[in-house]
């Protein structure tokens, strides 16, 4: 209680203020044993709130916020801190996985009876029901508070163009991965998680893979997409001006970024004659053979092949594979036929 020579002195201090028309301040609050949790400031203006708490070891009596009033006052009175070895009281509150004591709650130890403590639904879940957020020490124990919380849903991730989402789930704490389309690659972070407000970062890029530009080929022309850009599935055809076309007609670039194959030759590639010993060409023969050509072989009667029967003209003028063998059966008795009639054969 303030004594008469504090009230006049209050009273000059009010009297000067409103003459000279000043703003209107308090004292600033002063709690023994107390915390001052939140409203700390140089001054005190009309209207202006202050919160305490009280230190371990003290229990709380009388309001724990307090206003700056008119009348230079702090209505209602400033709270005190009393020892907390009280009767049948409660020691703090316990915490749960899914819900947390507000704020005004968290640094008071010591309850006295029948105190009471409020609690909300912690970062990242959601009230899901219950009607009371409040539990009461009675007989030196907190009655469980009627509140249920879940996990905050982020819905969809969105689209990624060219690419996807792979959900690992979409409720608070999840993440989900982002995948490109073959042939695309990712510009930016791979994952995205559930936070409070929504799905973290930005979406990222699928970004199509591309490939150097490919070269020019010598008695050639490039056709397709000669001017690029070279990106995935991008094909390039050839045709030769002069000589013959050596490697493939055709490439495109690939899912890592690379050529499918070399670019072609355009050269002038011929191979001798062949000729086997005890042998003969099935198919028909030409006056010049040139890259690409084939041939086929088959020994006369008596001899058996060795090596392949069949040879292509390569790109070195050689044949491939090389050109084979006719050797001699062993054991095998010749009788070759001079000529026939319906009724007997003759032979030489």
């Amino acid at each position: 209680m303030l004594n008469l020579r504090e009230k006049l002195l209050l009273f000059f201090v009010f009297f000067i203020q409103l003459s000279e028309g000043a703003e209107i301040t308090c004292p600033s609050p002063f709690v023994a044993h107390g915390v001052m949790i939140k409203g700390d400031a140089a001054v005190y203006n009309t209207g202006n709130k202050v919160i305490f708490n009280c230190a371990n070891g003290f229990v709380l009596r009388g309001t724990r916020k307090i206003t700056c009033g008119s009348d230079s006052q702090w209505q209602p009175k400033a709270p005190t801190c009393v020892p907390s070895k009280i009767i049948n009281g409660c020691r703090a509150p316990r915490t749960f996985p899914n819900m947390v004591l507000t704020d005004h709650y968290l640094l008071q130890k010591d309850f006295p009876p029948n105190s009471e403590v409020r609690y909300t639904c912690t970062l990242g879940y959601r009230r899901s029901g219950g009607l009371r957020a409040i539990s009461r020490c009675v007989n030196k124990r907190w009655t469980p508070p009627n509140l249920k919380c879940e996990r905050k849903s982020c819905g969809s991730a969105g689209e990624i163009l060219n690419g996807h989402y792979e959900y690992a789930g979409a409720l608070y704490g999840d993440t989900v991965s982002a995948v490109c389309s073959e042939g695309y690659t990712l510009i930016g972070r791979d994952y995205r998680q559930c936070q409070d407000q929504g799905w973290d970062g930005k979406a990222p890029l699928c970004e199509a893979v591309k490939c150097a530009v490919p070269p020019e080929v010598v008695n050639a022309e490039r056709t397709g997409d000669p001017d690029g850009p070279f990106v995935y599935s991008t094909a390039i055809h050839y045709r030769c001006r002069q000589g013959q076309l050596i490697g493939q007609r055709e490439i495109y670039c690939t899912k890592n970024g690379t050529w499918s194959a070399p670019p072609p030759e355009c050269i002038d590639v011929t191979c001798p004659s062949p000729s086997v010993r005890f042998g003969r060409m099935t198919n028909r023969r030409h006056r010049q053979y040139k890259y690409g050509d084939y041939v086929s072989f088959q020994c006369t009667e008596g001899y058996h092949l060795m090596g392949e029967s069949q040879v292509m003209c390569g790109r070195t003028s050689q044949w491939i594979p090389q050109l084979p063998q006719c050797e001699r059966t062993p054991n095998f008795v010749y009788h070759p036929m001079v000529y026939k009639t319906r009724s007997q054969r003759y032979y030489k």
